[in-house]
């Protein structure tokens, strides 16, 4: 009989052993599950942080892509800028060079003026000259 009460004092031990390991084991497991359950929710928050940051990304890509064409449209445009300048540089200079020749050919004109005004008056002095040297 005493080995009997001895066994079942051992086994009422080892199941209040038992039944608190498997009051931690409960608590592991619902403390495990709110870890999961975290877990899961930190997860979906990043994943909804990653869609974000690779729209973001997508977003910057095409920002950038746009900023180069506008880069090579200001090129052209300054390119188109600078031939017109050129243009206008060129155009003063031939103005500037037609006004020289205006005012050379002028000046080559009233020349030849001056010198047909003086050989008509030497003409004239010549032909006065001649028309007293007649008639003395």
């Amino acid at each position: 009989m005493r080995k009997m009460s001895a066994l079942n004092e051992k086994m009422r031990t080892q199941v209040m052993d038992l039944r608190e390991k498997l009051g931690t084991a409960e608590e592991l497991v619902v403390d495990l599950r709110d870890k999961l359950e975290t877990a899961q929710e930190q997860n979906s928050l990043l994943q909804a942080k990653l869609v974000r940051q690779h729209a973001s990304e997508e977003a910057l890509a095409k920002m950038q892509q746009e900023m180069t064409k506008m880069k090579r449209q200001l090129e052209r445009e300054q390119s188109k800028r600078l031939q017109a300048q050129e243009q206008v540089v060129i155009s003063d200079t031939v103005i500037a060079a037609t006004a020289r020749m205006r005012d050379d050919v002028a000046a080559a004109l009233e020349t030849a003026k001056e010198t047909l005004e003086e050989m008509g008056a030497v003409a004239e002095g010549a032909a006065a000259a001649g028309g007293e040297g007649g008639s003395g």
